[in-house]
C-alpha cells in the first residue's frame, strides 16, 4: 500500500504539465528561489510579448496596404484569427496567474476525501486519470510541434516549380523569397538582405514559441477539467461504498478492544449478577450468568441505574455511539469535498471563461478558412501539410475542450444518483439528514463555461463544426462565382 501511495502522490498529477509550462512564457509559479532566474524569466516574457504583438500587427497592415486576390486574404484573415487565439492564450496565463496558483493549490490539497489510504477501486480511477492526462498531453503538444515545425521548414523546402501555386499563398515580391507568414512593415523590404533573414529569424522563433504555449496551455487547461472529473468519481465512490467502509471501521474498532472488556457487575432487584461482555460471531453481547431473560421491571431498574457508582458504559453501546459519529463525520467529509470541488469549477470558470469564449467564437470561421485552402485550393508540397495539420489542431481544440467538459457534467451529474444508492436506509437517523443535502446540490450540475457561449459540451462541439461547414458552403459558392 505504501507503493501505491507514493504513486500516487497529488503531486505529482500536474508534474508534466508545469514542466512544459516552465519551458514557454507561461509558467504560473515562480520559477526559482533566485531573484535574479525570475527577473529574467520575466524578461523572457515580455519578449515573447513583444514580437507577438509586431508580428500580429503585421497582418492588418498587409490587409489595408497591399492588393491581394481571394485565395491571399483568406490566408492572411485565418493567421490573423490565429495569432489573436495565441494571444489570449498567453496574456490569460499573465494576468489570472494567481488565481492560477490557487488553482494548482486548491488541487494538491483537496485531491483525497478521507485521507491517502485508497482502495483498488480508488486508485485505478487515480492512476488512469493520471495516465490519461499524461498521454493527452504528449500526443497534443507533439501535434503542435509538428505543426509549428511545418510552418518554420515550408519556406526552407519550397521549390521554384511551386511558385505558380505558392504565389496567392506565401511569397514575397522577389523571387524565391519567401517566409512563414505574409507581413508588410513600411521601410522594411524583405527581398533584401539582412532584412530577410532577420524577419525569418523572428516569424520562426514565434512560431515555435506560440506553438509551445497554445499546447501547453491547452493541455493544462484539459487537465484540470480531468481531474476534476476525477474528485466527482472518488466522490462517487466514497457514497457508494459508505457502508462498507464504516464495516471496515467497525472491524477495526472491535479488534482494537476485543483485548480489554472489563468484567462488570450489574445489581437488579437487590440481586447481584455478573457480566462478563464477549464476541460470539462477530457480535459483541453481555453474557450474565444465570439463566431467563430481563423482565420489564429488570430494564427500567436498569435504566434508571444509568450505569452510576462507578460503572462505565459497556463496550457495545461505546461502539455504536463512535461508530454513529464516525459515520457522520464522513458523510460531512463527502459534503464539504463536494462543496470544495464545485468551487474549484467555479474558479476554473473565473480564470479561463474569457479564454473559452475567444476560442469558440473565432473556432468556426477559423475551421471554414483552413478548409477552404485545403478543399477548394489545395496548396503544393509543404505548405499542404501545413494547412492541414493547422485545421487539424484547431479542430482537436475544440473537441477536447467539448468532450473533457461533457465529461466534468456528467461525473458531477452521477454524484447525486451514487447519493442515492449508498443504502441510506439502513444508517442513523443523524446521517439520514445529510444525504438530501448532497443530492439536492449534485442536481444541478457543475459546468465549464465558455462566457456567452454557455457550457463546454459535446453539443456545443456539434453546433459549432454545423456553423463552419455552412461557412465553408458559402465561401466556395463565392469563390465559384468569381471565377465563373
Amino acid at each position: 500500500m505504501k507503493g501505491t501511495e507514493k504513486q500516487l502522490t497529488p503531486t505529482k498529477c500536474l508534474d508534466l504539465n508545469l514542466m512544459l509550462l516552465k519551458l514557454g512564457p507561461v509558467f504560473p509559479l515562480d520559477v526559482s528561489s533566485s531573484t535574479w532566474i525570475n527577473i529574467l524569466y520575466k524578461g523572457y516574457i515580455s519578449i515573447t510579448v513583444f514580437f507577438y504583438l509586431v508580428l500580429t500587427a503585421s497582418a492588418p497592415l498587409y490587409i489595408f496596404c497591399r492588393d491581394y486576390p481571394l485565395e491571399v486574404a483568406i490566408e492572411l484573415i485565418s493567421i490573423f484569427i490565429t495569432q489573436i487565439r495565441s494571444g489570449m492564450n498567453i496574456v490569460t496565463f499573465i494576468i489570472y496567474k494567481k488565481e492560477i496558483q490557487n488553482l494548482i493549490t486548491s488541487l494538491y490539497r483537496n485531491f483525497y476525501i478521507h485521507g491517502t489510504n485508497l482502495s483498488a477501486e480508488e486508485s485505478s480511477v487515480v492512476r488512469e486519470a493520471m495516465d490519461h492526462a499524461r498521454s493527452m498531453t504528449i500526443g497534443y503538444v507533439t501535434l503542435y510541434s509538428i505543426t509549428g515545425l511545418s510552418m518554420i521548414l515550408h519556406p526552407l523546402t519550397f521549390k521554384s516549380t511551386d511558385l505558380d501555386q505558392d504565389d496567392a499563398f506565401n511569397h514575397t515580391e522577389g523571387p524565391h523569397r519567401i517566409l512563414p507568414f505574409k507581413t508588410w512593415y513600411p521601410k522594411w523590404d524583405t527581398t533584401k538582405s539582412p532584412q530577410y533573414e532577420i524577419e525569418y529569424f523572428v516569424q520562426a522563433t514565434l512560431t515555435a514559441l506560440e506553438a509551445w504555449c497554445v499546447s501547453c496551455t491547452d493541455t493544462f487547461c484539459v487537465t484540470l477539467m480531468i481531474y476534476a472529473g476525477c474528485q466527482f468519481d472518488l466522490l462517487g465512490l466514497a457514497l457508494k461504498n459508505m457502508n462498507k467502509n464504516m464495516k471496515s471501521d467497525i472491524g477495526a474498532h472491535k479488534k482494537g478492544t476485543n483485548a480489554s472488556y472489563p468484567i462488570q457487575t450489574l445489581s437488579l432487584n437487590n440481586s447481584t449478577l455478573p457480566v462478563i461482555p464477549e464476541e460470539n460471531e462477530g457480535k459483541i453481547r453481555n453474557n450474565v450468568s444465570t439463566s431467563g431473560r430481563l423482565k420489564a421491571s429488570d430494564e427500567s431498574t436498569l435504566q434508571d441505574k444509568g450505569w452510576e457508582d462507578g460503572y462505565h458504559v459497556p463496550p457495545t453501546v461505546k461502539s455504536c455511539m463512535q461508530v454513529e459519529r464516525e459515520t457522520a463525520t464522513y458523510i460531512k467529509e463527502c459534503i464539504k469535498h463536494h462543496q470544495s470541488v464545485l468551487v474549484y469549477v467555479a474558479e476554473m470558470n473565473k480564470c479561463f471563461s474569457t479564454l473559452f469564449f475567444v476560442l469558440f467564437m473565432t473556432a468556426s470561421l477559423l475551421i471554414c478558412l483552413l478548409g477552404f485552402q485545403v478543399i477548394v485550393k489545395p496548396p503544393r508540397g509543404l505548405m499542404f501539410v501545413r494547412v492541414l495539420l493547422h485545421w487539424l489542431c484547431t479542430v482537436f481544440e475544440l473537441g477536447f475542450f467539448c468532450w473533457y467538459g461533457s465529461e466534468v457534467m456528467h461525473k458531477s451529474e452521477r454524484v447525486y444518483q451514487k447519493a442515492y444508492d449508498c443504502a441510506w436506509q439502513d444508517l442513523f437517523s443523524g446521517a439520514k439528514q445529510f444525504i438530501p443535502v448532497i443530492i439536492m446540490r449534485a442536481q444541478r450540475p457543475a459546468a465549464v463555461r465558455a462566457g456567452l457561449f454557455g457550457n463546454i459540451c459535446l453539443p456545443t462541439f456539434g453546433t459549432l463544426m454545423k456553423n463552419a461547414y455552412s461557412y465553408l458552403a458559402i465561401l466556395r459558392q463565392m469563390h465559384e462565382g468569381d471565377g465563373a
